[in-house]
């Protein structure tokens, strides 16, 4: 692949705004319940002004406001969600069974759809265009309540007239959910320890020659018809049957978990155009993929090996749209070694951990230590911006939002959040502070040949194909490759495992594979005083959201905290990896008592409004239209926002983007 000089566009991080949520609602009485301890509860619209929060059974629809992306407290639209029967069972909260566990938004061929997963087992999906339509035309909606008293009259519309493209029951406590786009597959995990595949019948113009797979003479496993959105379902005996005509609703159930799965995740970019892959992660930290027409597990295994951690979160990433690097410090972030003799890396595992304390604007200690004496001691490493892949800017930082003192009650008192005396990245003038300016190139022995034991061999792909004797042996054992890497986080563990290739064939273990593995412990870990250690019952990585066209991962810790990772590619020594670029709030927000002292609910990033893109008919260009952008810097990346709400109804909103013309890099 050819290459060429080019400047290397420049994140840029801009906080926009700060809602507190006593403002937003005076009056207790007024807010909308909270569901706790669910997943992501917040999402946007990618071609549409338009952001939805789930609180309980409702979903709340949110026209936010240009350019501080602020939102009114009284919704455009709330959607009172159906269920699929009634007398069904909740698992967390009994009294709200039908409380919304995670919601999401995505393509499905040419619709855009917002996906409900309950805590009753029920999954409910509605089509974008519909309900901006129920909200442009608000004169077909009813009131739930004709009492014309002035309190009736400010509530917002409810609508029972916008349609459910899907109303569907997956048998126990709902959880991940994954949309595949040209597929037109929607998944979902459950606490029945399976995942169940929602597969819609396609009209004849959209049955493509990619959703037939040539038969290699070995039989398909058979699945079991469920009930589901046709009346007539003729008996196939095997799912690549069904797939080849799809004239049928049908589902796929996929057994082979034995605990809760909390996330899974498809490969939704044309390197995987028929939804062959579906990545799941359970709680007990183990990692399955799938190839979904054979209903087979073509992946099994521990995701890190590290540390004995709760699986949380699972997303699939196109290697495209990686940032090409040329030093360890633009790579993982750290100049040290990351090789080192703690936490099982004798086995070759890539340990970033250390370039967590390198992120600027970035405290290792909650401000409300300030209450409580001197906040401890902190060293921090930064490096220069020069000397970077990616630089963060935090212009405006700490002049957005509101300054005075939270009145929330923390054991019987109020707490006063800013302090002084740590150690700041930016000197008073703004400058950036002095960093070394030397780092130290990665040993060339940095990848020893070791197996890891039931995982793997952490070597790169072109690393083991220039090892004869290794090669020969992976062919002879009809080793094939991933199209995608992945990126797991577990309570406080971000792991990356690149270059997978697994063992084919059916009577195969599907544990026999080998992968790369960078490993970044207590990402986004921050002390917390006394009395705010109810809020660490929150600390899982369970929020996990990718913006390709950026080359960045959005990583959400429901502790209130949101790291942003460049996806990265160290191409002379054949490394991927990922780097921390921030964590919000940054350091400066906290001072000011800009962050509630409440778990996160959700993180939504989508497009600023005026850049959002149109549905692609072809249900392919966009697949690697975002990969393109990355690779080529040079093209214009849009300006994405970022919404971070909280339990107590405050919303941080942030502005990312990519500036050109700064540093100098080869790029695809």
């Amino acid at each position: 692949m050819a290459t060429q000089k080019a400047k290397l566009s420049t994140l840029r991080v801009l906080p926009c705004s700060r809602q507190d949520g006593k403002t937003r609602y005076p009056n207790d009485e007024e807010a909308p319940t909270i569901a706790k301890y669910r997943n992501n509860l917040t999402a946007l619209s990618q071609y549409r002004n338009l952001f939805f929060i789930a609180y309980n059974d409702e979903i709340h629809v949110f026209r936010p406001q240009f350019p501080h992306q602020t939102i009114s407290s009284k919704p455009e639209l709330v959607l009172k969600l159906p269920v699929s029967r009634p007398g069904l069972r909740g698992c967390i909260d009994p009294t709200r069974p039908h409380a919304v566990n995670h919601l999401i938004i995505g393509d499905m061929g040419i619709e855009e759809i917002l996906v409900a997963a309950c805590d009753d087992g029920d999954v409910i999906a509605y089509t974008v265009r519909s309900i901006d339509f129920a909200v442009l035309d608000k004169s077909d909606l009813s009131r739930i309540d004709p009492d014309p008293s002035p309190r009736t009259l400010s509530l917002p519309v409810r609508s029972a007239n916008v349609p459910t493209f899907l109303v569907k029951n997956v048998g126990a406590s709902a959880w991940g959910l994954a949309i595949h786009k040209v597929a037109r597959l929607l998944a979902v995990s459950a606490n029945s320890q399976r995942v169940t595949i929602f597969v819609p019948a396609l009209g004849r113009s959209e049955i493509t020659d990619t959703l037939s797979r040539e038969d290699d003479g070995e039989a398909l496993a058979a699945i079991d018809i469920a009930p589901t959105m046709s009346k007539t379902k003729p008996k196939y005996k095997h799912v690549e049957n069904k797939s080849k005509d799809r004239l049928i609703d049908f589902e796929i159930v996929l057994n082979g978990h034995g605990t809760n799965i909390p996330n899974i995740a498809f490969c939704n970019t044309n390197l995987d155009e028929e939804g062959q892959y579906l990545a799941s992660i359970d709680i007990d930290d183990c990692l399955f993929v799938w190839d979904i027409w054979r209903r087979a597990e073509v992946v099994g295994t521990s995701s890190s090996g590290l540390r004995c951690q709760r699986g949380w979160g699972i997303t699939c990433l196109d290697p495209r749209a990686s940032r090409l690097t040329h030093s360890q410090i633009d790579t993982f972030g750290c100049d040290g070694p990351i090789c080192n003799d703690h936490s099982y890396t004798h086995h070759g595992i890539l340990d970033i951990s250390e370039s967590s304390r390198s992120v600027a604007n970035n405290s290792k200690w909650h401000p409300s230590f300030s209450n409580f004496g001197a906040v401890p001691t902190e060293v921090q490493q930064t490096h220069s911006i020069s000397e970077g892949l990616v630089d963060v800017d935090m212009e405006g930082a700490d002049d957005v939002g509101e300054t005075e003192e939270f009145d929330e009650d923390l054991d019987g008192g109020a707490l006063e959040l800013l302090f002084e005396g740590s150690t700041v990245d930016y000197a008073s003038d703004g400058q950036e502070v002095a960093s070394p300016s030397h780092f130290p190139p990665l040993p060339a022995e940095d990848i020893p040949f070791e197996g890891i034991s039931g995982q793997g061999m952490i070597l790169s792909r072109e690393e083991r194909d220039q090892i004869p004797s290794l090669k020969s042996s992976l062919e002879r054992r009809k080793f094939a490759d991933l199209p995608f890497s992945l990126l797991l986080t577990s309570e406080a563990d971000i792991h990356l495992l690149r270059d997978i290739r697994y063992r084919q064939g059916r009577d195969e273990s599907p544990r026999d594979l080998v992968y790369g593995l960078v490993v970044c412990q207590k990402a986004t870990e921050q002390s917390l005083p006394p009395g705010l250690h109810n809020l660490g019952r929150s600390e899982r990585l369970n929020m996990v959201a990718q913006v390709p066209e950026l080359g960045i991962v959005l990583v959400g810790n429901q502790i209130g905290r949101v790291a942003i990772l460049t996806m990265t590619r160290w191409e002379s020594h054949k490394h991927s990896g990922f780097k921390i670029e921030c964590i919000l709030p940054f350091k400066s927000q906290e001072e000011k008592g800009l962050r509630p002292k409440k778990p996160l609910l959700g993180i939504a990033v989508g497009p600023i409004q005026g850049q959002e893109s149109k549905p692609d008919p072809g249900g392919t260009q966009d697949c690697e239209g975002a990969a393109r952008v990355a690779r080529n810097p040079l093209r214009s990346a849009r300006r994405y926002r970022l919404l971070m709400t909280y339990t107590d109804h405050t919303i941080l909103g942030y502005e990312i983007w990519r500036s050109t013309f700064d540093d100098e890099l080869l790029v695809f």
